[in-house]
């Protein structure tokens, strides 16, 4: 019992990390008064263009970087 215990609050936090990630893609979206993205970044298929969105370099990679992150945690939480 401990164990599954253990595994949710991994996932639990994996969770958090990625929605963090995804959230602050949209903020930096409504910083740079960009339109609002008309699919979910929740699903990997809808993100696949998003970093196109930004111009200035800096930016472009901190979004990149979120990007990342979502996909690397969402393949973590699919084999627990």
């Amino acid at each position: 019992m401990k164990t599954y215990r253990d595994l949710l609050r991994r996932r639990n936090i994996l969770v958090h990390l990625r929605s963090e990630a995804l959230a602050h893609i949209k903020l930096t979206n409504s910083q740079y008064n960009l339109p609002v993205f008309e699919k979910h970044l929740g699903k990997s298929a809808d993100r696949i263009d998003v970093a196109e969105r930004f111009i200035i370099p800096s930016v472009r990679v901190n979004v990149e970087v979120d990007l990342s992150v979502a996909d690397y945690v969402h393949v973590l939480m699919t084999q627990m």
